[in-house]
């Protein structure tokens, strides 16, 4: 058979620039980023030579078995789909060719020794990928699935699973997670801390609906199923703040469902733990209100504005829409659902909000721990993330929503101005805000600067739809 030439040409072109996008699709102007995606964010595995130069072990073994899989379908690629479209110019319909005269080719079933062959190269291709040892950790893909899930293998020199490892109980809520360890008898919300160089059970358990833990740095990701508790393990051999997310859809904020991994050393592990379990509390005095942590060894007079806020939280005030619409106490107080001065049970169902102002960033991960992020997100909670239970909670007291109000409210125009209903007034917010930025413990490690980028921070625009009340005309969205 004469090969065409025209056709061999139309063939690399094509193929050539197919096996280029499955390696450096990043690469091309302009929508280079919608066909690979951010190759160089927090959150990629792609990238493991990047910016910070890393992924740890159970993730390099991952990227291992992905690479190998895309040189393998790169092979492919050449040696079946290049034939292919060779096939497809070289044999089409010439100009001109007329059925009803002109003789068609010779139909017949296929190549019955080039179909067998194909099964077995198909076969050994497979068993490559299943078994060889490739990229950094050299741990076949086959032997990956329980090195992932149980930490376990035969291979010398990598991080194993020990039995008697930390333990850390994961509970997924919508839309953010609590972490509880019960060797230590502390919880948390949104950040987790373990140690570097350390394995680490994870105990994966949900509250609602089906959720999925992913610190794709660090380790892949596995689902958090109702009804059972499913487990996988975590290894960092270097210290970082890491973007963790949920990767399974579960509601109207699952892409505000973040959490920030912190690998740190033993040491400032430890002397995490001993601040995490010294509880926040206040005192009202004489001369004013107190914060301590613990014993009164840590005890500090609270500005007139950190008082302020103090009192809105702990429901000893008013805020002043609320009051001027007849209530007689403050049925929207933080403390009727976060806890202070107290562990929460490991599957307690509000975030806990001891020792809030030591973690980097706030509604689960979504905004950076800063006053101002905090102001917004205190006054407008259903502005920052659209279902939350907090603006559910406060709307249904300010009577901006009734019971009945559905909660896919955040889809329709109409609502718009309810969603974005500020609930206090600035004073108000920058009080609670001022005095939540106190419960920090003078001793706990300082996990450095915020860490989202301007680009994970998105404003919301201002429109004449905001309104810090709504007008008497305002019609309500109900069923």
């Amino acid at each position: 058979m004469k090969l065409d030439t025209k056709s061999l040409l139309y063939s690399i072109v094509i193929v050539g620039i197919f096996t280029f996008l499955c390696f450096r699709a990043d690469k091309v102007p302009v929508i280079g980023t919608y066909l690979a995606g951010d190759l160089y964010g927090e959150q990629t595995t792609l990238n493991p030579d990047g910016e910070d130069k890393f992924l740890a072990p159970i993730a390099q073994s991952h990227y291992d078995s992905f690479m190998l899989t895309l040189w393998i379908t790169a092979l492919l690629c050449v040696t079946v789909g290049g034939p292919l479209v060779y096939a497809l110019f070289a044999f089409k319909e010439k100009p001109g060719f007329d059925p009803k005269k002109d003789k068609l080719p010779i139909q017949s079933h296929g190549n019955t020794k080039v179909e067998v062959g194909l099964i077995f190269y198909s076969t050994i291709l497979l068993v490559i990928i299943a078994f060889l040892p490739f990229g950094k950790m050299k741990i076949p893909a086959i032997a990956g699935i329980p090195y992932f899930f149980e930490g376990k293998t035969n291979i010398e020199g990598i991080p194993k699973l020990d039995e008697d490892a930390m333990e850390i109980d994961v509970y997924g809520h919508q839309w953010w997670f609590s972490f509880h360890y019960p060797e230590h008898g502390l919880v948390t919300s949104n950040e987790l801390v373990f140690p570097i160089n350390t394995p680490v059970k994870i105990n994966l358990h949900t509250e609602d609906v089906i959720h999925s833990f992913w610190l794709s740095k660090i380790a892949g990701k596995v689902d958090l199923m109702p009804g059972q508790v499913n487990h996988m393990w975590l290894y960092a051999d270097k210290e970082g703040n890491y973007s963790g997310q949920c990767a399974e859809y579960c509601g109207d904020s699952h892409a505000y469902m973040l959490f920030r991994g912190h690998a740190t050393t033993q040491d400032k592990f430890d002397q995490w733990v001993k601040t995490q379990l010294e509880l926040a509390s206040t005192q009202d005095k004489e001369d004013g209100t107190y914060l301590s942590f613990g014993d009164d060894s840590h005890e500090r007079k609270l500005t007139e504005q950190e008082a302020l806020g103090e009192k809105l939280f702990n429901g000893k005030a008013i805020p002043e829409q609320l009051e001027d619409k007849g209530h007689t106490t403050n049925a929207i107080a933080c403390n009727r659902c976060h806890a202070l001065g107290a562990m929460p049970a490991p599957n307690y169902p509000y975030p806990n909000l001891n020792h809030f102002a030591e973690r980097t960033t706030i509604a689960a991960g979504w905004r950076n721990m800063e006053a101002g992020e905090l102001k917004t997100w205190i006054q407008q909670p259903g502005k920052v993330k659209p279902g939350n239970r907090m603006w559910r909670d406060f709307a249904l007291n300010y009577g901006v929503i009734d019971a009945d109000t559905t909660e896919d409210l955040f889809n329709r125009k109409q609502t718009h101005t309810n969603a974005h209903y500020s609930f206090f007034t600035d004073e108000e917010a920058e009080a609670i805000a001022a005095f939540l930025l106190t419960l920090k413990h003078p001793g706990a490690p300082d996990w450095g600067e915020p860490p989202l980028k301007s680009s994970k921070q998105p404003k919301a625009k201002e429109d004449e739809t905001q309104a810090s009340a709504p007008a008497p005309s305002d019609k309500l969205a109900q069923n």
